[in-house]
């Protein structure tokens, strides 16, 4: 913002700018003051502004910040509150329900004129290493977003699977955890079909016991060699009776009917 008002000689004459405790004021008349704020939610609950801007609410580990600017906002007649941000990781995450909810108003599920949801983002199902897909979430990219940046990460995503997640949710703008996995999500769901008993029958297997001790589960998992270096995974998981009826008692002490 100092930026831009530095470059136009009207507003470098209207608006003081404050460097060190990052403020501007417009002393030409309306003395609106525009002010970088810290992520301490309580002390928000004493203001009352008339536009605030919410950025990288996606990082946010609770809505207290949100809940307070939403709240110090009623004291104005008309209050505009935008949040800008790249998608978070959880489905229960703050943004997370912003956007559902205004996917909801797109589907015409709700009717809420006061809302606006705009989101850039690339489908879960398109390929993540061509233009086309970046483009779908990055409509500046070969502006002043680089695309030979983006290239570049794509690139190496490609090469190191650690980065994959990454890659999608900084880039691609998909709800998706950016922390290193074992298995990425998109090689996960490549293997959702269900396996056919009758293809299995000849080919090598090895199989994996764990007993349940008390109250764990007991597994096996059989693992088939496809003879073109993939395989497929047959889980068994078991839970006795009793301990299944005494985990059900205390996960819920309450029965209803």
């Amino acid at each position: 913002m100092a930026a831009i008002i530095d470059r136009v000689p009207w507003l470098s004459k209207r608006v003081t700018i404050r460097r060190f405790t990052k403020e501007l004021e417009d002393i030409g008349g309306t003395g609106s003051l525009y002010a970088a704020l810290s992520a301490d939610a309580p002390t928000k609950h004493g203001l009352s502004p008339s536009f605030v801007v919410y950025d990288e609410l996606g990082q946010a580990g609770s809505r207290d910040l949100l809940q307070a600017f939403q709240t110090a906002m009623t004291k104005r007649a008309e209050p505009l509150l935008m949040v800008i941000s790249t998608q978070a990781a959880r489905d229960e995450a703050p943004l997370s329900t912003l956007i559902d909810y205004g996917l909801r108003i797109h589907r015409d599920e709700v009717t809420d004129p006061s809302f606006h949801l705009t989101l850039y983002t690339a489908p879960e199902d398109s390929d993540p290493w061509i233009p086309k897909t970046w483009k779908l979430a990055n409509p500046a990219l070969g502006v002043f977003c680089s695309l030979e940046d983006v290239k570049r990460q794509a690139l190496q995503a490609q090469r190191m699977p650690s980065s994959e997640a990454s890659f999608r949710n900084f880039i691609l703008n998909q709800r998706i955890s950016a922390t290193e996995q074992f298995i990425t999500d998109a090689v996960w769901r490549l293997g959702r079909a269900p396996v056919a008993a009758e293809s299995l029958k000849g080919r090598p297997c090895w199989a994996g016991l764990d007993l349940g001790a008390t109250r764990d589960l007991t597994a096996l998992v059989l693992v088939f060699a496809d003879g073109d270096g993939g395989f497929d995974i047959v889980p068994h998981i078991w839970l006795p009776g009793d301990p299944y009826e005494r985990r059900t008692r205390t996960a819920c002490p309450m029965r209803l009917g």
